[in-house]
């Protein structure tokens, strides 16, 4: 082993038995630079608490009063049930931020359950030219079965702050938005292994959502529909970067509309402009700008729509329905809104007002239509 290092068990096998991940002997295991340079220690029933030491000495020339440890802890046979996991000390002294558990299942670069384990301890007092020790206890797990091997590797202690491993394992679940013009999506969260600092998505978002960069959550209302459309999420720290895709679709509203217009009777020379203006009786040429219109806008199906003034007799009554099948009965004013636009305009000698109908939509399928009565 490396100057400084000391492992043994304090009791039954005290060999080494092979490569990291092979074999079910109780014993050593390790691997070279290649193949992840760990110390790995297969446990068994008849075998004893591993102990895993490092002495180090200072010698910066001042006294230590903050140091940055960090190594990766690593599990081989994870599919095994009995759980290893190592407990580390300073001087004897707990240090609860390196803890490590074989029964991690997030998992890092490696294998499954890796994961790497760093600290920054303060108010030391370790004088130039004095020891200090580094250990990790693997108490033999309990339980029966076999055991999952675990392992220490990628160790570094410096007095200055450490360089954080790279993020891993960015996923979104599920990975896939289909959205809708005007509604609020569901808030998409990620799931990552280790800290990130900033999260960024490329390319833009369609118009509407947005990704938190604090905490990668993607959210908004759109406000336009959008083609199918494969977009890079990235999260990153000084160390490194992942990243993970999602696919987001915007469709315009699913709502309907329709609308019931009085002809009173209109011949061919004014029917076109009978369908168009509520009321109209006076023969004429379409003016395209009186033609209804049906939009979703702020949550609302809104539909606009123009009626003749001083038509006696004439009542016009905007209806909603959330069900077709329903029939006349379906259709109803509850929570329909009627608003003037502006003041009145003429047009082929008749007086019209431009007037909009609106429904909430709040996600759900909705119709619109006018119903016109001449008494």
């Amino acid at each position: 082993m490396p100057a400084g290092w000391h492992a043994v068990s304090s009791t039954g096998v005290q060999v080494y038995g092979g490569e990291w991940g092979s074999g079910s002997t109780g014993g050593f295991r390790g691997a070279g630079a290649t193949t992840g340079g760990v110390l790995g220690y297969q446990p068994t029933t008849t075998t004893g608490d591993l102990t895993v030491t490092l002495t180090l000495v200072n010698n910066t020339g001042e006294t230590i009063e903050t140091l940055n440890i960090g190594y990766l802890g690593r599990v081989a046979r994870v599919d095994q049930t009995r759980i290893s996991s190592w407990a580390v000390t300073l001087n004897g002294q707990a240090v609860e931020d390196l803890a490590y558990s074989t029964d991690n299942t997030s998992g890092e670069a490696g294998a499954p359950g890796d994961e790497t384990k760093t600290t920054q301890l303060t108010g030391l007092s370790i004088t130039n030219g004095t020891e200090f020790t580094l250990t990790w206890t693997s108490p033999n797990p309990t339980g029966s079965g076999a055991s999952r091997q675990i392992g220490l590797a990628d160790f570094v202690v410096s007095t200055s702050a450490l360089t954080p491993a790279a993020p891993s394992n960015l996923s979104y679940t599920p990975s896939t938005i289909s959205g809708t013009v005007e509604v609020a999506i569901s808030s998409l969260t990620p799931t990552v292994t280790g800290t990130v600092d900033t999260y960024s998505v490329s390319p833009a978002l369609p118009s509407g959502l947005s990704i938190n960069a604090t905490s990668g959550v993607i959210s908004g209302t759109p406000t336009a529909i959008a083609a199918s459309a494969t977009y890079t999420v990235t999260a990153a720290n000084e160390g490194g970067s992942t990243t993970a895709t999602v696919t987001v679709t915007v469709n315009s509203a699913p709502v309907g509309s329709t609308y019931s217009e009085w002809l009173n009777g209109a011949t061919p020379s004014n029917a076109a402009f009978l369908d168009y203006v509520f009321g109209a009786v006076t023969p004429g040429t379409l003016d395209p700008s009186l033609k209804p219109t049906v939009a979703v806008t702020d949550g609302n199906l809104v539909l606009t729509y123009y009626v003749r003034q001083g038509t006696s007799g004439l009542t016009v009554t905007p209806k909603t329905s959330a069900d077709l099948a329903a029939g006349p009965s379906g259709w109803v004013t509850d929570d329909v809104t009627v608003a003037d636009v502006g003041d009145a305009t003429t047009v082929n000698g008749v007086s019209v007002q431009q007037k909009t109908a609106s429904v909430p939509v709040s996600g759900a399928k909705k119709f619109l239509r006018v119903e016109a009565v001449q008494q």
